[in-house]
């Protein structure tokens, strides 16, 4: 916590007192997750409060912000592994595929010009993908989670 730079609220203190009262005991230990940026700039996003319970099990106390929804975990899903990634450019690119018309670029509508079609939508969703990923550096960079502010 000592590299913490935002705010604790006054109701994680109470709910810190209200736990000690009723399990009659002193918590220590505690830890804070939170976005990184809250541990260099005075910024509050959605931090966490846990307290170490032991086996590498944490006890979370309070959070506050509104950050934290149940969509953000849907919406981070393809940046979690690179395969995640794939399997959502592959799965949108069939739907924008089915969103074209054939007409517009043949005579005939068989399963060739489909196939044809999608895989020119996915090479050019590949590269709206790599482009915006490299462009934005989105946690391509290991400096991100090697940072000295996350160390305990």
């Amino acid at each position: 916590m000592k590299y913490f730079k935002g705010n604790i609220p006054y109701k994680a203190f109470e709910k810190i007192k209200s736990l000690e009262k009723q399990h009659n005991t002193s918590l220590e230990g505690f830890k804070i997750m939170a976005p990184s940026v809250l541990f260099r700039l005075k910024k509050t996003d959605d931090p966490l409060l846990f307290v170490p319970m032991g086996n590498d099990y944490f006890y979370l106390i309070h959070k506050w912000g509104n950050d934290l929804s149940p969509m953000r975990k849907l919406w981070a899903w393809p940046l979690k592994r690179i395969q995640n990634l794939i399997i959502t450019v592959l799965i949108l690119s069939a739907l924008v595929t089915l969103l074209i018309p054939t007409g517009l670029f043949t005579k005939s509508n068989d399963a060739t010009a489909f196939w044809l079609l999608y895989f020119f939508v996915f090479k050019g969703l590949i590269a709206v993908v790599i482009f915006y990923g490299f462009a934005l550096g989105k946690n391509f960079n290991p400096f991100i989670w090697n940072n000295k502010y996350n160390k305990t």
